[in-house]
C-alpha cells in the first residue's frame, strides 16, 4: 500500500510526523466504451468548444468561471500562495467528545501511519484520545482543496476521517417531513418489540454488495461463453407499493420473526413441521378431489340442513391453524389457536405463539387483547358499528348464518377421499367487499367446518384448517372479559 500524502500531525507544540494512507478501497468494476463492430476501446479527445479542433496539454490551463462565459486563469504560483505550510500539516484546533458529533459529517476515511521518530508521540496521541473518547478536530489540505477532518483512535491505529464542514450540508428543515403525527403507545411499543427481535451484534462480514456479486456471475458466463448472448434468469415480479396499516404490518412482522427466533427449538421445529406437512398434504389431496356444482335448488337445501344442524347445536369450538401469505412478506406467517362460538354473535379466539392475542364479543362489544404489551382496544358492537361486517364474516365462516342474505354463493358437491361440500361465497355489501373479496368454505358430510380461505382486496390471502371441532355447551364467562390490572385501554374508534 503506498502513501498518497506525507506530513505531520500539529497540536499545541507536538509534532508528529505521519503518513495517509486509504482506509477503503472500490469495489467498482471498470468498463470501457468499445466500438460495437469490432470491439475497438474508445478514447476520449480534449476539444476546445469554440471551434472543435484538439487541445494539446501543454496549452491546457485551470481557469474559474466567475460570470457566464468569462473566467480568471490561475496558474500553479497561484496555488502556491494558499498557505503552503498547510499542505502538510494536520492541524488539530479543538478535541471534542466524540459522542457529540453527529455521523452525518463524516464521509471518508484514512490510515494514519507514525513516520520516523514519531512513534511514541503516535502511541501517546492514540491511547490518550481512545480512554477520553475524544476527537481531535483539524484541517489539513490535500492537493488543492482544504478538509475538515477527525483524528480519532479506532482499534490500535489512528484514522484520518475527512468531514463535511456546516455549510457543505443540506437543509433538513426543507423536507416535507411529518411532525404533527404521535404514534399511539401500542404501536411504539411494537415497533421497539420488533427492532428488538431483529437486533443482533454488528458483523460487518455478514453484509455483501449483491449487485456486483450478480454482476461479476454474469460477466464470468459471458466470457465462459466466448461473449455470447446468454439466458437471461426470470425476475421475480415486484409488488406495487401501497398506504398500509402500519400497526397490521407490525404485527404480523413481529409474529414472522418471532417464528425464526422459535424455529431453534426443537419442541417448535416439529409444530412447524406438521402444520408444513399438513398444508402440503392438504394442497395434494385437493388436486385429487373431483367436485360436482350443486343446482340452485341443491345449494338451497344443503343451506337448510345447514340451518338445522346449528339450531339444534348453537354452540362450537374448534382448534384452529392459519397461515397467512402477504404481499409485503417473503414467508406466510403460520399461526395456531383455539375459538369458541355462540350464536348470533358471541366468539373467543385466542392466537397462541410470539404475539399472543385475545378477541372477545360478547355481542355488545368487541374486545382484542395483547398481552406481550398489556393493552387492549375495546370496540362497541351494533348502531352500523364499522365492525358490525366483521362480526358477520366470522359468523359466515364458522356458522354460515344468513349466508343467503350477505353473499352470492357457488357450491360443488367433493367426493371422497375429502368428501364434503364447498361453498364460494363474494360479498354483496360495500362494508364486507372492503374486508375481503372472496370467501371460500369446506365443510365435511357431517356439516362440520374443515377449512375457510379468505381472499383480501389486497391481494393477502389467509387459510384456517379447523380440528378437534366440539358442539357441547359454553360456560357464559368464555364469552366475557375483563382487562387485567395496569392494562392500556384505548377505543379507536371512539364509543
Amino acid at each position: 500500500m503506498r502513501a498518497i500524502w506525507k506530513g505531520s500531525i500539529s497540536f499545541g507544540l507536538v509534532n508528529i510526523p505521519i503518513a495517509l494512507y486509504p482506509a477503503t478501497r472500490k469495489e467498482e468494476l471498470s468498463f470501457r466504451l468499445l466500438r460495437r463492430s469490432d470491439l475497438s476501446p474508445v478514447n476520449y479527445k480534449r476539444v476546445a468548444e469554440k471551434d472543435g479542433k484538439e487541445v494539446p496539454w501543454d496549452e491546457i490551463v485551470k481557469g474559474y468561471e466567475y460570470e457566464k462565459g468569462k473566467y480568471v486563469v490561475l496558474k500553479n504560483e497561484d496555488f502556491q500562495r494558499v498557505d503552503l505550510e498547510a499542505t502538510q500539516t494536520v492541524d488539530i484546533q479543538d478535541f471534542v467528545d466524540q459522542e457529540e458529533i453527529d455521523p452525518i459529517f463524516f464521509y471518508k476515511p484514512y490510515y494514519l501511519e507514525p513516520q520516523k521518530g514519531g512513534d511514541k508521540a503516535y502511541v501517546l496521541l492514540r491511547d490518550a484520545l481512545a480512554e477520553s473518547k475524544k476527537v481531535g478536530i483539524a484541517k489539513v489540505v490535500i492537493k488543492t482543496r482544504q478538509y475538515l477532518a477527525g483524528v480519532k483512535a479506532e482499534d490500535g491505529v489512528l484514522v484520518l476521517e475527512l468531514m463535511h464542514f456546516a455549510e457543505e450540508l443540506a437543509d433538513s428543515d426543507k423536507l416535507h417531513v411529518p411532525k404533527k403525527i404521535e404514534p399511539g403507545k401500542r404501536e411504539i411499543n411494537m415497533a421497539k418489540a420488533l427492532i428488538d427481535s431483529m437486533s443482533s451484534k454488528w458483523d460487518p462480514e455478514k453484509y455483501r454488495d449483491d449487485y456486483r456479486e450478480a454482476l461479476m456471475e454474469v460477466i464470468e458466463e459471458k466470457v465462459e461463453a466466448g461473449g455470447k448472448e446468454i439466458e437471461a434468469k426470470p425476475k421475480p415480479k415486484r409488488q406495487p407499493t401501497k398506504v398500509i396499516d402500519l400497526v397490521s404490518v407490525l404485527q404480523k412482522s413481529l409474529e414472522q420473526t418471532g417464528a425464526k427466533t422459535r424455529s431453534t427449538t426443537p419442541k417448535i421445529d416439529n409444530s412447524m413441521k406438521k402444520i408444513f406437512l399438513a398444508t402440503i398434504a392438504f394442497i395434494f389431496m385437493a388436486s385429487l378431489i373431483k367436485a360436482e356444482p350443486l343446482s340452485p335448488a341443491e345449494v338451497k337445501n344443503l343451506l337448510a340442513r345447514i340451518r338445522q344442524e346449528r339450531a339444534a347445536a348453537p354452540q362450537v369450538q374448534a382448534d384452529f391453524q392459519e397461515e397467512k401469505t402477504m404481499r409485503l412478506m417473503n414467508k406466510p406467517i403460520v399461526s395456531s389457536g383455539k375459538v369458541s362460538f355462540q350464536m348470533p354473535n358471541k366468539f373467543r379466539r385466542e392466537v397462541k405463539g410470539s404475539s399472543p392475542s385475545v378477541t372477545v364479543s360478547d355481542g355488545q362489544q368487541l374486545w382484542i387483547y395483547y398481552p406481550n404489551f398489556k393493552s387492549a382496544e375495546r370496540y362497541s358492537l351494533g348502531k352500523r358499528s364499522p365492525l358490525d361486517s366483521v362480526i358477520a364474516a366470522i359468523n359466515t365462516a364458522l356458522n354460515l348464518e344468513n349466508v343467503e342474505g350477505s353473499f352470492h354463493i357457488a357450491a360443488t358437491k367433493i367426493d371422497p377421499p375429502k368428501a364434503g361440500y364447498e361453498l364460494d361465497l363474494t360479498p354483496r355489501s360495500p362494508s364486507m367487499k372492503r374486508m375481503f373479496q372472496k370467501l371460500k368454505v369446506q365443510i365435511n358430510d357431517d356439516l362440520l367446518l374443515q377449512h375457510t380461505e379468505m381472499l383480501q382486496p389486497n391481494g393477502d390471502r389467509v387459510v384456517t384448517v379447523y380440528s378437534n371441532q366440539t358442539r357441547v355447551p359454553i360456560p357464559a364467562s368464555t364469552f366475557e372479559f375483563t382487562p387485567p390490572a395496569r392494562t392500556e385501554v384505548s377505543s379507536p374508534l371512539g364509543r
